[in-house]
């Protein structure tokens, strides 16, 4: 069987994109101009691990060439996470 899943924004211990990226641009203080009520769905690397278990013991039918996108269906706003990023 084929499945693709599609993890947003994967978060977690070693994270190298995420937490990086906006480290980063904070310290250059290069922020990308975000609206005060800008979202994002961040997904932690425990709930993809979930979704790639979930996919291995489907039914091969259920699932067989199918793309899952997986989120963590909580969107939070970014510049809540940019403030405990900063603290």
């Amino acid at each position: 069987a084929v499945v693709v899943l599609r993890p947003r924004a994967l978060t977690g211990p070693g994270d190298p994109t995420i937490l990086p990226r906006l480290l980063e641009a904070i310290s250059a203080k290069r922020l990308p101009l975000i609206g005060p009520r800008a979202l994002a769905d961040l997904t932690p690397v425990d709930t993809a691990a979930g979704a790639a278990v979930a996919a291995l013991r489907a039914q091969r039918r259920a699932v067989d060439g199918r793309t899952f996108n997986v989120t963590n269906d909580e969107p939070v706003r970014l510049w809540a996470v940019l403030g405990r990023v900063c603290d």
